[in-house]
């Protein structure tokens, strides 16, 4: 089987900021998300983070706590190349978004689509 590529990323490129994520979520909830949602939603995104360093899928650290979700910036050159194939490749943002978004706990969700994507990879 022929392994997928994408065009490379400059490693400068931004790939996430939690500025814009947390923009994107507030334009499309009506009404606005409330304080609560947000720290809600910034545990999950920290325990995401958190999992790809965890894993050493990352070339420096992106997060401590939830707190340090609010400078989050996340460029291209961030990610190892297991990383990258992981975040590119597997869209794992995109579904765990979706998780987060049925109601799964972020904990599950973590489990089961980082966890998986990386067993997976690894038995290839």
């Amino acid at each position: 089987m022929k392994k997928r590529t994408l065009p490379p990323l400059h490693p400068d490129f931004t790939i996430v900021s939690w500025a814009a994520m947390l923009n994107q979520y507030r334009f499309n909830t009506i009404p606005p998300l409330t304080r609560e949602e947000i720290e809600q939603m910034k545990y999950a995104w920290f325990l995401y983070y958190k999992f790809y360093q965890d894993h050493n899928l990352t070339t420096r650290t992106l997060v401590h706590t939830p707190e340090d979700m609010e400078t989050l910036v996340v460029k291209a050159g961030d990610f190892t190349p297991l990383g990258e194939e992981i975040y590119r490749f597997n869209r794992a943002d995109k579904r765990y978004s979706n998780a987060l978004d049925r109601g799964t706990a972020p904990e599950k969700a973590v489990k089961n689509i980082l966890e998986g994507d990386l067993n997976k990879l690894a038995q290839q």
